[in-house]
């Protein structure tokens, strides 16, 4: 479900191995806007006329700024023409071209906000968060009772870490509309909550997208309050909402099998643990393009799930399981000093010490060089 990385460490040892489960923002983290799809990493979603379900077997396209959403009518022919190319180079993913565009549409129309917000999404797509922030706050100033227009400057907060203006636009969004049945406004603060340590408050606010929603739209809700649920240790409450999450949508499950397989580890449940990793795994070597997340994340997500899954083999006793894994591990990040560590323990109880010896002097160099970082 995506390229920020959230450190969870959980200082857990389960018989021989102790394990720090370190997942993405969302091992992942699921993004909250629209239907509840995952957004891409460093993206700002633009708003769309249309909820149009994306095929599996594409890869999304960005949801496209609307004019019409807001009734907005351009006075010229050359605005409306100026607006729709904008659209369009966004849409192509050129957004030097958008931003050229949505300039030449304000200076038409400079009273307009969808001209602002539309330049603030080809801004926030090249990572100009500054200038992002600018026209998203000119389109407020322009429209104030517009939750789209908050929305978006929040997600750019986010991505910023920017977390306490984050919570105030998206509770300014949603005291303008408590009850969108677009965004998932709750769910999106609840996750700025969570990346600030609030879980209380980000279980709340997941909590009431879950009441609010159809259960078709809810898998994801599950799946973000499982997580907090996990990281709190309530692994009880995790698997239960995870399990849920799996149910509604079992061939979308990765990241719930994977943060189920955690939780099944931190309780000792080695085989329930090694089948969820199995079936994550399984999701994610399946994927033929990075639907959710960008290469980098989908790779990170894959290493977690190999290195704990190599823990739950090693506290098995399945040894040579585990080495599989551990080195799977290290081929995906071979800088990552716990795998050394980890595979060593697992040479040891194989009786390589050769292995483990050198694994072990692999595993020092690594910590030596991170503490001078």
């Amino acid at each position: 479900m995506r390229n920020r990385i959230l450190q969870i460490s959980i200082g857990l040892c389960v018989l021989s191995f102790c394990f720090i489960f370190d997942v993405k923002s969302g091992l992942g983290q699921t993004g909250a806007d629209g239907m509840g799809r995952k957004e891409s990493p460093n993206k700002i979603t633009p708003k769309t006329t249309k909820n149009v379900a994306k095929p599996k077997s594409q890869p999304p396209r960005p949801e496209l700024p609307s004019k019409a959403k807001n009734n907005v009518t351009p006075k010229k022919t050359t605005e409306k023409n100026k607006y729709e190319q904008a659209v369009d180079c966004f849409n192509k993913g050129d957004y030097d071209c958008a931003i050229a565009n949505y300039t030449k549409f304000i200076e038409l129309n400079p009273n307009d906000p969808e001209g602002y917000n539309g330049r603030s999404h080809g801004y926030g797509s090249k990572g100009n968060y500054d200038a992002a922030i600018q026209d998203s706050t000119k389109a407020i100033e322009l429209r104030p009772r517009n939750d789209h227009y908050y929305i978006n400057r929040a997600k750019i907060y986010k991505d910023i870490k920017m977390y306490n203006e984050a919570i105030k636009d998206f509770s300014k969004a949603i005291e303008i509309r408590p009850n969108s049945k677009y965004y998932q406004t709750h769910a999106m603060r609840g996750e700025v909550y969570e990346k600030m340590g609030n879980y209380q408050a980000a279980i709340e606010d997941f909590t009431k997208e879950i009441n609010s929603r159809p259960n078709p739209a809810n898998g994801a809700n599950y799946v973000r309050r499982g997580r907090v649920y996990y990281q709190i240790g309530n692994y009880s409450a995790a698997i239960s909402d995870l399990t849920i999450a799996i149910k509604m949508s079992p061939l979308d499950a990765e990241e719930a099998y994977a943060y189920r397989g955690a939780a099944y580890l931190a309780l000792n449940s080695l085989n329930e643990a090694i089948g969820d990793f199995t079936k994550a795994l399984n999701i994610l070597k399946a994927m033929t393009y990075y639907f959710n997340f960008s290469k980098a994340s989908h790779d990170n997500l894959i290493f977690n799930i190999y290195y704990h899954r190599g823990g739950a083999y090693l506290n098995k006793g399945d040894y040579n399981s585990a080495v599989n894994d551990f080195t799977n591990s290290i081929v995906l990040q071979p800088e990552n000093a716990d795998a050394y560590n980890a595979r060593a323990n697992s040479y040891l109880k194989l009786g390589r010490k050769d292995l483990a010896d050198a694994d072990k002097q692999k595993f020092q160099e690594l910590k030596k060089k991170s503490e001078k970082q």
